[in-house]
């Protein structure tokens, strides 16, 4: 299962913090209740497993940005002359989905950077000793 909780650890959560519903208040108000509490048992957040810098040049920027914003936070950008540079944090479950997404959208003209080794290493993203994934087609400068 690709979710972050299962129906069994909701169920048991809610049980714990003993979760009541009650007709005379607005839904709104109990929800925020509710998650108030459930937060304390299940962490709703997202956690940052690690950092990377991400490269993409400026032709495919356009296509890729709004996306890779749910795949990933921008902690911050720059623009060089050719590329759109940006340091970015991700958790490990959304390192192969990123890396997959790019690849599709960049025709693999991308370059993730990080000092720490990727969750997971797919054949379909090589990375060389530094932790770089570089998936140029085309290395020519």
């Amino acid at each position: 299962i690709n979710a972050e909780y299962m129906g069994v650890q909701i169920d048991s959560a809610l049980t714990t913090i003993k979760a009541k519903i009650d007709i005379q208040k607005s839904v709104e108000e109990q929800v925020k209740l509710i998650i108030k509490d459930l937060v304390l048992k299940l962490p709703l957040t997202k956690v940052a497993a690690f950092e990377g810098k991400l490269i993409i040049p400026n032709t495919y920027v356009g296509k890729v940005q709004s996306t890779l914003k749910s795949f990933c936070s921008v902690n911050s950008e720059n623009w060089s002359e050719d590329s759109w540079i940006a340091n970015v944090s991700l958790t490990t479950s959304e390192y192969d989905p990123l890396i997959q997404f790019l690849t599709k959208s960049t025709n693999g003209d991308f370059q993730f950077e990080s000092d720490m080794t990727p969750p997971t290493s797919s054949p379909s993203t090589p990375s060389n000793k530094k932790n770089n994934t570089n998936n140029k087609k085309n290395n020519k400068k």
